[in-house]
């Protein structure tokens, strides 16, 4: 059940090997869920469009992956639910959790492969994968990663599962870490956090992922797509100002702390090198229009 490329790989690589007798996605998502859609009606494996549509299967396990809804007590009783958490549980139970361990800053990354209880992202983990970040990656880089990380030991893993060779082991709920789901208005940069702070929420929404963190100039959206992170000097200074434009780099943008080195933009729809959008320093961001 679900949607994205791990429930892609899923159903593709699998449908042989563990017998996949039926898949649904959930309509919140389901533009992610098109190719496995297809694959399914392809290879004759049914769709379903809800979870109400399981009476008459009996599967032993049903993987979920990207799934925005609780499962019911009384489907959890009926069946035995696998779930893939995008995030290193039990920090970022909840929505959009890698995203969340982004913008937090987080040296390591990963996925859980967990039982479904009647909590949030909070059943017995059976396995995680982990990935380490570095300066350069932002959250396409580390989503790639990942789906590299479960391609490669995802039969392994599920093998042992199905075979009750890998027993699931209980979380520790006093380090739960919960978050909400995330919307576009939570992009909008406050220029009066640090500047480690500012880099990691552009790293988390840069495009495609999302349209990217943004600000206003000239009561227009400016959506910052890429920035550098760089030990500058710690001083005062007016916040969300360009105060210095470096040829072939970009334009340091003051935060809190220090300047950030923002190397692209999208200003009005178009994508550009802030150079050719300042021709001099002391442009000023602002929170609202």
């Amino acid at each position: 059940m679900g949607a994205g490329g791990e429930t892609d790989f899923f159903v593709r690589e699998f449908y042989r090997e563990f017998n996949i007798v039926a898949y649904g996605a959930h309509q919140i998502n389901i533009h992610a869920a098109a190719n496995a859609i297809r694959f399914c009606r392809d290879h004759g494996i049914p769709f379903l469009s809800g979870l109400d549509e399981l009476k008459g299967y009996q599967p032993d396990y049903i993987f979920m992956a990207s799934y925005p809804t609780l499962i019911t007590a009384d489907l959890l009783n009926a069946y035995a639910f696998i779930n893939m958490h995008g995030a290193l549980v039990p920090s970022y139970r909840g929505f959009h959790g890698g995203t969340w361990a982004m913008i937090n800053g987080d040296k390591y990354h990963g996925y859980t492969i967990h039982q479904v209880d009647t909590g949030i992202d909070s059943g017995p983990v059976y396995y995680q994968g982990i990935v380490e970040a570095d300066l350069r990656d932002d959250i396409n880089t580390i989503r790639a990663k990942l789906l590299e990380h479960f391609q490669q030991h995802a039969a392994e893993v599920f093998g042992r599962i199905f075979s009750g060779t890998l027993q699931p082991v209980p979380q520790d709920d006093s380090l739960a870490k919960y978050v909400c789901r995330r919307t576009h208005e939570d992009g909008l940069i406050d220029w009066q956090q640090t500047a480690w702070n500012v880099f990691n929420l552009v790293r988390a929404l840069t495009p495609p992922y999302t349209a990217g963190a943004f600000t206003f100039y000239r009561g227009e959206k400016l959506y910052i797509t890429k920035a550098i992170w760089s030990e500058s000097p710690a001083y005062i200074a007016t916040v969300g100002q360009v105060v210095a434009k470096l040829p072939d780099q970009g334009v340091l943008v003051k935060c809190r702390d220090r300047a950030l080195l923002v190397q692209r933009l999208n200003y009005r729809g178009v994508n550009m090198d802030p150079n050719d959008l300042f021709k001099t320093v002391g442009a000023r961001f602002a929170s609202c229009k």
